[in-house]
C-alpha cells in the first residue's frame, strides 16, 4: 500500500475536516491500483464523498471508530488527483492507494 494522506501507515495523528471542506491530493506521477483505503481515527465518519480525477464519484455513509473503508476502484484507471469532502465531520489518520 502506497500512502497518499500521510507519509507513514501506522501514523496516529488524525487529520480533521467538516462542513463540506476538502482535502485535495494531487499526484506528481499517476498511479495505478485497486483501491483507496481511508484509516479512520477515535471518532466515527459520516458521509464522506470521494471524487478521484474529477470524474469518478462516490460517498463512503459511514467509517465506524477505530474503523476503515476501501472504495473500489475501476480496473487501469489512472489517478492524478483524489478530493475528499466532508459532507459532516471526517477524520482519517492515512489515506493509502491498494496495490
Amino acid at each position: 500500500m502506497v500512502p497518499l494522506f500521510a507519509g507513514d501507515l501506522a501514523a496516529g495523528k488524525a487529520y480533521t475536516w467538516r462542513n463540506q471542506e476538502v482535502v485535495a491530493l494531487r499526484l506528481d506521477d499517476a498511479a495505478k491500483g485497486s483501491g483507496l483505503y481511508i484509516r479512520g481515527s477515535a471518532v466515527p465518519t459520516e458521509n464522506l464523498n470521494v471524487v478521484i480525477n474529477g470524474v469518478h464519484r462516490a460517498t463512503i455513509a459511514s467509517i465506524p471508530k477505530l474503523g476503515g473503508a476501501i472504495l473500489t476502484l475501476p480496473p487501469g484507471l489512472e489517478i492524478f488527483d483524489v478530493r475528499l469532502e466532508a459532507v459532516g465531520a471526517a477524520q482519517s489518520r492515512t489515506i493509502g492507494l491498494l496495490p
